[in-house]
């Protein structure tokens, strides 16, 4: 299964920057039945029955991350978040051999499974927006470079709003809502954020 970013970039890659599927294919190292997939659905679906591939390091670790998770719940308040690093110390200190992103890893997933319960299958006009920015290579005048896409998408009618940035912080995060609201004349009432960079502050504002 394609990870969502690289859904997003098939996407806007064919139908913003009208790039042929074979070209494409070509460059992310897919075939050309998977651009045509993903071309008519914006999100990967795991098929029923597909064994997931062995993950020996993330399977020793996860029962340990749950119990943290679990035993460290009740001593956060509502503002403070129990973040990757914070895991991946204690997990050293358990004299576990595990690398930072793996954890980190390990509770995007968790947490994106622990959404979905709650992230309604029909949506309506205005309702939601998802929210992903992630690093990709561009290339620029022949030489190929890292760059960070952001990509606010509307489920309802399937419109994207991306735009690329050299850098991945705070104002980019900012700059990138205010230009979606100009592009869409407007924001969902929600924002689904599928990942957000842990140095990045993200303010709930009451509505």
């Amino acid at each position: 299964m394609l990870r969502m970013e690289k859904v997003y970039v098939i996407r806007h890659k064919v139908l913003v920057e009208r790039r042929s599927g074979r070209s494409v294919a070509r460059e992310l190292g897919v075939s050309r039945n998977t651009i045509s997939k993903y071309l008519q659905t914006s999100e990967p679906v795991r098929k029923p029955g597909a064994a997931p591939r062995p993950r020996p390091v993330t399977d020793k670790i996860a029962p340990r991350i749950d119990e943290i998770l679990s035993e460290w719940a009740g001593r956060v308040t509502p503002k403070q978040r129990i973040t990757g690093s914070l895991i991946h110390r204690q997990l050293l200190k358990d004299n576990y051999q595990v690398g930072i992103t793996v954890v980190r890893d390990y509770i995007r997933e968790k947490r994106r499974r622990a959404a979905e319960v709650f992230i309604p299958l029909v949506h309506h006009p205005g309702e939601e927006g998802q929210f992903d920015f992630f690093d990709v290579d561009v290339e620029e005048d022949g030489v190929f470079r890292k760059a960070w896409k952001l990509v606010l998408r509307l489920p309802y009618s399937g419109r994207d709003f991306v735009r690329l940035y050299d850098s991945c912080d705070q104002l980019s995060f900012l700059d990138g809502h205010v230009r979606a609201a100009a592009h869409f004349n407007g924001l969902p009432q929600r924002i689904v954020l599928d990942y957000v960079p842990r140095h990045i502050i993200v303010l709930m504002c009451p509505v």
